[in-house]
């Protein structure tokens, strides 16, 4: 995930999901550097993979990210 812009401090996780939407295998909360920086939130995930991601912001405000597979 890569932050392009943000208010407030924000951290993330990512969880590998089944069919029936239950995470079976999330990674820790990663703090997200910014300035177009990017951070890995959860290694192993192969194309097809059914994922969430997770944001926490220590204050009201907006996050701007980009994300690539």
């Amino acid at each position: 995930m890569q932050l392009t812009e943000v208010h407030y401090i924000t951290h993330a996780k990512a969880c590998l999901e089944t069919s029936s939407g239950r995470n079976y295998r999330c990674g820790p909360w990663v703090y997200l550097e910014d300035n177009y920086a990017w951070n890995r939130l959860l290694p192993q995930v192969r194309p097809g993979d059914q994922w969430q991601l997770y944001l926490h912001a220590q204050g009201p405000g907006w996050v701007r990210f980009a994300f690539s597979g």
